[in-house]
């Protein structure tokens, strides 16, 4: 229960919605069970139970008034899920209008996390990837959101969505983790970063030649992740190159 509200109209919605219930009652206690005689009561009471929700009215309530028979003085507003209130905006004797936000609530045990990737690395990161979340000693596996991530113009960077299960609500509103992807890439020729020399017009490596000599060799670079980059052209599996 998160509160109650009263509505001058609402002692009128109750009665026609008894009234329904009587009607389709009295048809039932003389035998007219069938389909085409309910359809009225039945249409009666469906508009009743729909105008007392489109008050507010919540399923449990009706069920509860149902049975008793009795009318209420106020709607009640139950939270429609389990969850953590994040906004709260009712008062006592508050005046709202429809549509004004009372209370805001989150379930918890299933949240997004929201991950900040570099244009560039948007290419080996896929919808449905698992990926992995930490957070204080704590590794939580998460999934890629299918939801296209959106490009932020000022950080340039693509903000991706993961979803991922949140065991004991370790998890809150806010938080900042680091998220690690594992990337399948395919068999290249790489080296350390450090052996690369680039000076804006090729890019040079140093083979060893043996005896002390050294081949400055120009290559053609790939992709680059932490300390390793792809040479396309320029080096052959087993060459020994200096660091």
């Amino acid at each position: 229960m998160l509160a109650t509200f009263y509505a001058r109209e609402f002692l009128a919605a109750q009665q026609a919605y008894f009234f329904a219930l009587d009607s389709l009652a009295r048809f039932k206690a003389q035998g007219e069970n069938s389909p085409d005689l309910l359809k009225v009561p039945n249409a009666q009471l469906r508009q009743a139970e729909e105008t007392l929700q489109a008050m507010g009215m919540c399923d449990l309530q009706i069920r509860a008034i149902a049975k008793s028979h009795e009318a209420s003085r106020n709607i009640e507003i139950r939270a429609p899920v389990d969850g953590l209130v994040l906004v709260r905006n009712v008062f006592k004797g508050q005046r709202f209008e429809r549509n004004t936000e009372l209370y805001r609530i989150a379930d918890l045990n299933h949240v997004w996390i929201q991950a900040d990737v570099f244009e560039n690395d948007r290419r080996v990161i896929r919808p449905g990837q698992i990926a992995h979340i930490r957070y204080q000693g704590r590794t939580l596996p998460a999934r890629v959101s299918e939801v296209p991530p959106q490009f932020d113009t000022g950080e340039r960077t693509l903000k991706l969505r993961l979803e991922t299960g949140n065991p004991g609500q370790i998890l809150r509103p806010g938080m900042f983790v680091d998220v690690e992807f594992g990337i399948d890439l395919p068999k290249a020729v790489t080296v350390p970063a450090d052996a690369v020399i680039d000076s804006g017009l090729r890019k040079t490596v140093f083979v060893a030649r043996g005896k002390g000599y050294f081949e400055p060799r120009a290559v053609e670079t790939g992709w680059r992740f932490g300390d390793r980059v792809e040479i396309v052209r320029g080096l052959q599996v087993g060459e020994s190159i200096v660091l």
